[in-house]
């Protein structure tokens, strides 16, 4: 992009962050959906169900809250670099 300052850098950057910040929450709600940002990593929802436990000691049965979690797996190069490859 040949930007001049650190500065005109942080924004761009910071635009493109944004960008994706609001993708993500905009599909939240959509089981499976994903974000590949080529070379660099895959950002991933996941929604879980809720399930029947037992309490320990107690034995009361319990039913867990439905959980949405976003993973983030690294590619390319940057997964290369990790420990344990």
């Amino acid at each position: 992009m040949n930007l001049e300052t650190k500065k005109e850098a942080e924004i761009a950057v910071g635009a493109v962050v944004d960008a994706l910040e609001h993708t993500l929450l905009n599909n939240l709600g959509i089981d499976g959906f994903s974000l590949k940002l080529g070379g660099f990593g895959k950002f991933k929802v996941r929604h879980t169900k809720p399930i029947t436990r037992r309490v320990g000691f107690s034995g009361e049965t319990v039913i867990t809250k439905t959980k949405r979690k976003i993973r983030f797996v690294s590619l390319g190069m940057l997964r290369g670099s990790e420990t344990g490859n």
